[in-house]
Parts: structure tokens; sequence; C-alpha cells
């Protein structure tokens, strides 16, 4: 296994919610960043206590937390954005600061602390934890090093796809970014359609979650499309041909394309 390359900064992580926390154990359990590195505040301090276990920081004072930083990733809801921000201002200096909030473009960014710090976008999933997530980064006009020291600590945490624009990062964030909870419904409803069968729910259960896993894994190895698997599992008059058939009679991609381009409204309405 290729060995991973330390980061050299003190990274402040403002927001302990689930996103946050996923950040947090990614970069340490790869090895990249050590515990002593990081901070994370949140204003439930309860909820991040478990962290100082494996050495990060802790703490409910988020003006403490990113004055000493080098950089900050704001892991806050994107309604709390601007608030979180203004309660900065004395505290961001030279700071990089890279935002997770959904739909907040930089610009809006610039609006909330003007003149303080340089801004740069992510849009992570929760499988980062375990450094098997998919990250979209827009770097905006930050620095070439920064840029450089960035993506290359964001590649331990899984695939990072760098966008061109900031309304690219948002079809990613409809795609992947909400993608585990998508693909946990899929999960959920080949167990329950397991279930309906006759089978106990924890079979089901693990049958679902572990096709889903299996069919990925073989995906990756064997570099071929969910098409042409589907083609290769299909064959003629086979019982999988009469699944997919009626999968396809009942429109379930005109759903799924419904559903994600309801998020993706969703999306355009923070933006604006």
């Amino acid at each position: 296994m290729e060995k991973v390359k330390s980061v050299k900064k003190k990274i402040t992580i403002v927001g302990g919610g689930h996103i946050g926390l996923a950040l947090a154990m990614g970069l340490v359990r790869s090895g990249a960043v050590k515990g002593s590195q990081l901070t994370v505040s949140s204003r439930r301090l309860s909820k991040i206590q478990h962290l100082k276990k494996i050495g990060i920081a802790v703490t409910d004072d988020n003006a403490s937390a990113v004055a000493h930083a080098d950089w900050v990733f704001l892991a806050v809801k994107p309604k709390l954005v601007g608030s979180v921000l203004a309660g900065l201002q004395g505290s961001i200096k030279k700071q990089l600061i890279i935002s997770l909030a959904a739909g907040v473009t930089i610009k809006k960014l610039k609006s909330y602390a003007p003149n303080v710090g340089t801004f740069a976008r992510i849009m992570p999933n929760i499988p980062i934890a375990h450094m098997s997530g998919v990250v979209g980064l827009f770097a905006g006009t930050i620095s070439k090093t920064n840029h450089a020291e960035l993506k290359e600590m964001l590649q331990v945490l899984g695939f990072v796809l760098q966008v061109k624009d900031e309304r690219e990062l948002e079809m990613l964030t409809v795609v992947s970014g909400s993608g585990p909870a998508t693909v946990s419904f899929f999960i959920d409803a080949l167990a329950h359609a397991g279930r309906e069968l006759g089978l106990s729910q924890s079979t089901a259960d693990a049958l679902a979650k572990n096709t889903f896993k299996g069919t990925s894994a073989y995906m990756d190895v064997e570099n071929v499309s969910a098409e042409s698997l589907m083609n290769s599992v299909a064959t003629k008059g086979g019982l999988t041909e009469a699944i997919l058939g009626s999968l396809k009679e009942s429109s379930v991609r005109r759903s799924i394309a419904r559903a994600l381009k309801v998020g993706y409204v969703k999306i355009k309405k923070l933006r604006n």
C-alpha cells in the first residue's frame, strides 16, 4: 500500500455534526493528519468529547479554535454559515476557509466575511469517515500551493472530483453528496422486497447490503460499467431479464431522475 503523505497544517473543523465528524475521523484514520493537528468546534460539546480519545482537541469556542489554524473547514448547515462567519471576523486573518455548506457560493461566503481569508468549497459524503467517500472540490481563486496541498489531502478520503464551476458542484451534491442516503433507500427497498418474499428481516438486510457492496467492488475491480454488468447478468429469457423488464416498465429510472431534480431545485434555492 502506498504510504500516505502527512499534512503539515493545523486544521480546525467548525461543526460537529455527521459530516464534520466524518471528516475528522477520515483524516486521522488515513494517517495523513495526526489527532494533535486537529481541533473540532461545536456548540454541542458533549457530542464531540469522544474525539479526545484519539488526540483531537475539542471546544465550543469557534473563535479560539480558528485563531491558530492554517485551514478551517466550515461544516455547518447552510442557514448558519452567515452567523458563524460573522462570529469569526476577529479570528480569520490569512487562513484558508473551506466550506462544506451546500448551495452557499464563494461570492456569498466573501460577503459574510469580507477582506479576510481565502475561500474554497468542497462537497464530501459520509463514507469519507472510512476513506471511501466522494469529494467534490471547487478551488475558486486560492493559491496554487494551497490548491495542490488541499487536493492531495482530500484524496486520502476517497475519490476527488475537481469541478469547473459551482454549478457543477451543486450537481455533484445532488448525486454523491446526498448519494449515501439515496443508495441506502435502494438497499432498504431491495431488503423490503426480500422480506415480502418470506425472508427474515436479518437475512433480507444482509443479502441486500452485501449485494450492493459486492456489486460495487466487482465493477471497480473489473472496470465494467453498470450497463455492461446488467447485460452480463440478464441472460436472454432468464429471471434477471424479467426483473429488469418490470423495473423499466415501472419507470424507475424516471422516478429517480425526478427525485434528483427535486433536490437540484432545492439547492438552487439555497444558492439564491
